[in-house]
């Protein structure tokens, strides 16, 4: 079994899986662009067809807000908005696996989780077929009614110029064509039957109006016009039930007894009109007695009941229908009215809005024209000021001439400083070689005379004790000679 894979963007929403005997089926809400979308898929493991009635019951979406998409429809379904809830018939096929698209109408709407999360209970097989006359009668008392997709098809139609699709387009009642097939030995009246020697086939087309493939789109006109025929030896009774409101009954005599009634919307009876032509016939007196209205009230219900019963079951169904198809077209006009009148001042609005744009363009050109103005004025100042800037943009060029004139001879300045600067640093390296040299002779000079000072005063210290020596030794002639000679002078250095 292959299972719907939802969008990233919608992961959040829970798949459902319901089964039923040999049949499996997986409900797979989510939102897209377009609106909410519920896909079923269902899958068999019996090979031969079969069909298979489930019923989905919403949480919170209105199902009269609810269509299948043309492409994935299922055979049949029907809605009833009392209970909320779909009643769909699928027939499988021999493929195992079966996948249709219910689309939620909801616009400007984005849907929960909660909300497109349903109930399936599937209904048994011997329910699945009713006969037609008491599948009319269910549909006709149960509030099947949808009117308001109607006028959201209206609104999309007038508004947008397109009218809805059918996969999001609500449906008005159920989808499903029922045809009886009845013999002209079936009970008519008591004198038909007793007279009929034929046995001419019948047929009635009861056409509720239900979508029986989504494949076809909404038509108003789903009512086509038919012509019930009963044939016997008495005569042939037309019935036209085209909604126009007329019926027409032709006797064997080709005495024509033909009732009109114009229903206006709303269901109000306004005329009524009877034409008999019998030739003094009880029906001469009868309409006669109508017409003067020597009558009670009793008698005219008794044979307005009369008359009534002379058509089938299936005949007063339609006829019903036609009238409440009436009365929900009136329902229609009025809202229709109420929404020409909203058009009609929305019309004065915009002829408003147009005056009002008309003078916002005059005001806007009188702008453009001050602007304009000013504009050719800015030019001739842009102008003169493109002279100045060439002007000044020569004078900058020579400028600039000069200036590369003073940087050449600030370069060769800056060379000859350097190598002045060079020379000069190696002269007085040389010189503080020159003193430093000089310095160390000095020094070396100044020691050794020093040394030299010494040697000699050692000398004369020396030769001072040699003189003493002699002199006590030589006695006091030769001091007092020695006394008489001056001691000579301190050497000097």
């Amino acid at each position: 079994m292959s299972s719907h894979k939802a969008n990233p963007q919608t992961a959040s929403f829970e798949q459902q899986t319901f089964t039923h005997e040999t049949v499996q089926l997986t409900r797979q809400p989510e939102n897209r662009p377009d609106g909410a979308v519920i896909t079923y898929t269902i899958t068999s493991d019996e090979t031969a067809p079969e069909t298979i009635r489930f019923t989905d019951q919403f949480a919170a979406v209105d199902s009269c807000e609810c269509g299948f998409h043309p492409q994935h429809a299922p055979t049949a379904w029907e809605s009833n908005t009392t209970q909320n809830q779909l009643t769909i018939t699928q027939e499988l096929t021999e493929t195992t696996e079966t996948e249709f698209v219910l689309g939620v109408l909801s616009p400007d709407v984005s849907l929960s989780a909660a909300d497109l999360r349903g109930s399936i209970e599937f209904i048994p097989d011997d329910t699945t077929h009713q006969p037609a006359t008491e599948a009319a009668d269910e549909d006709l008392s149960e509030d099947t009614t949808q009117s308001g997709g109607f006028f959201q098809r209206a609104k999309m139609t007038l508004l947008n110029g397109t009218e809805a699709t059918p996969d999001t387009e609500p449906t008005t009642e159920g989808n499903t064509t029922q045809t009886l097939s009845a013999d002209t030995d079936a009970p008519i009246d008591d004198e038909t039957e007793a007279e009929s020697d034929t046995d001419t086939d019948t047929t009635i087309a009861q056409k509720i109006p239900m979508r029986e493939q989504q494949t076809e789109s909404w038509d108003d006109d789903a009512w086509d016009t038919e012509t019930t025929t009963k044939t016997g030896t008495n005569g042939t009774e037309a019935v036209n039930t085209d909604g126009s409101g007329a019926v027409e009954f032709d006797t064997d005599d080709n005495e024509p007894l033909t009732f009109e009634s114009t229903d206006e919307p709303g269901g109000a009876k306004e005329t009524e009109a009877s034409t008999v032509d019998t030739d003094g016939s009880l029906l001469t007196a009868l309409v006669s007695e109508i017409e003067t209205g020597e009558h009670s009230p009793d008698e005219l219900a008794a044979l307005r009941k009369a008359l009534d019963e002379s058509y089938s079951p299936t005949e007063q169904i339609r006829l019903q229908h036609v009238q409440a198809r009436m009365a929900d077209f009136s329902a229609y006009l009025t809202q229709f009215e109420e929404f020409l009148e909203q058009y009609e001042s929305l019309l004065s609005y915009a002829e408003q809005q147009q005056a009002a744009i008309n003078g916002l363009e005059q005001t806007i050109d009188e702008h453009a024209t001050a602007v304009e103005t000013e504009l050719l004025s800015l030019a001739d100042t842009i102008e003169a000021v493109e002279s100045s800037t060439e002007e000044l943009a020569t004078e900058l060029h020579s400028v600039d001439h000069e200036l590369s004139d003073l940087t050449t001879d600030v370069a060769d300045i800056e060379t000859t400083v350097h190598q002045a600067k060079t020379e000069h640093t190696a002269a007085i390296d040389a010189l503080d070689t020159q003193y430093n040299t000089l310095q160390s002779e000095l020094e070396a000079l100044d020691t050794e005379t020093t040394q030299e000072i010494d040697a000699l005063r050692d000398a004369v210290s020396e030769f001072e004790s040699v003189r003493g020596t002699l002199a006590d030794a030589f006695g006091s002639g030769s001091d007092s000679g020695a006394a008489e000679k001056s001691e000579p002078d301190e050497i000097e250095w």
